[in-house]
């Protein structure tokens, strides 16, 4: 209605660069939607914080790590004192970079924002699961599936988080509430490790007879035979992903655990070097470090 209204042209940018979080959706189809969207924003109002956001997200979707982190850190000097967005992205941004420590100082400042925000504890959750800290881990986690227990990171990450405190039944549990309705390839792996293959080979044959055809279905795939132990086909699926530009390294961590038959593997470090993704290593220290 208003087409000078610079907001409404950021928060459709965002919008779009999240759009694959919340729905299985192709990112080169929300690219240009993205850029337009953003750039308008900036013609008319240059001091948007978000419409930087999403510029970075497009970039990490498009594996341009460097450009951005540029964007990012316009966002974060943009941004307003109430707007936890840059935070939180700039934090994923982070995890996924395996620059854990930083990405949890992103995390608090985003929770003294917002408290009661299970997006931001559930984050919080899994950077502290990936740094080693299980206890932290479980604590944050539980603090997320309080203030939204029906919210898809707080389920699929909390599944992670429980299998590797030890809880495999209510690791079973999350990750048999991840809906299929957000990508959520980690808890079929979950669902695997404890024992409900059948659900997991259920929910892939869903994915794979879905139509339209699933936009991350061989990511999807590459987690099962990764939980049934058959790496020489979870390669295989992940070399397709790669191919059909699914963004397989944004699901959750190629530090995980999930990753670690296969993160020596050639193949594997060639799939890294295709999404020019820095170097790897895993993510657990031998001893696990309480907060």
């Amino acid at each position: 209605l208003d087409s000078l209204y610079a907001e409404a042209f950021s928060g459709r940018s965002l919008a779009f660069a999240l759009a694959p979080n919340l729905y299985p959706t192709v990112s080169r189809n929300i690219l240009g939607e993205i850029r337009s969207n953003a750039a308008r924003a900036l013609q008319l109002d240059p001091t948007l914080a978000q419409a930087h956001v999403a510029l970075a997200i497009m970039h990490r979707l498009t594996f341009k790590w460097d450009s951005a982190s540029a964007e990012f850190e316009k966002a974060l000097q943009l941004r307003r004192a109430d707007d936890v967005e840059p935070l939180v992205q700039w934090g994923i941004h982070l995890t996924h970079v395996g620059q854990f420590t930083q990405a949890l100082t992103q995390f608090h400042l985003a929770q003294l924002a917002e408290p009661a925000s299970a997006v931001v504890s559930s984050r919080m959750s899994y950077a502290y699961h990936l740094a080693g800290k299980p206890d932290s881990a479980l604590l944050e986690s539980n603090k997320a599936f309080r203030d939204d227990s029906t919210n898809q990171t707080t389920l699929s990450f909390g599944a992670v988080i429980r299998l590797k405190a030890g809880l495999k039944a209510e690791a079973r549990e999350f990750a048999r509430r991840a809906t299929l309705s957000a990508p959520s390839p980690g808890a079929l792996w979950v669902l695997i490790q404890t024992g409900d293959t059948a659900t997991a080979m259920q929910r892939l044959r869903a994915l794979e007879n879905q139509r339209p055809i699933y936009a991350s279905v061989e990511t999807a795939r590459a987690y099962v035979l990764l939980g049934v132990g058959d790496t020489a086909r979870a390669l295989d699926a992940l070399e397709r992903a790669s191919a059909a530009k699914e963004i397989w390294p944004f699901f959750g961590s190629v530090r995980d655990v999930m990753f670690d038959s296969i993160r020596e593997s050639a193949r594997f470090q060639r799939l890294l070097q295709s999404v020019h993704f820095p170097s790897v290593t895993p993510a657990m220290p031998s001893r696990p470090v309480s907060r």
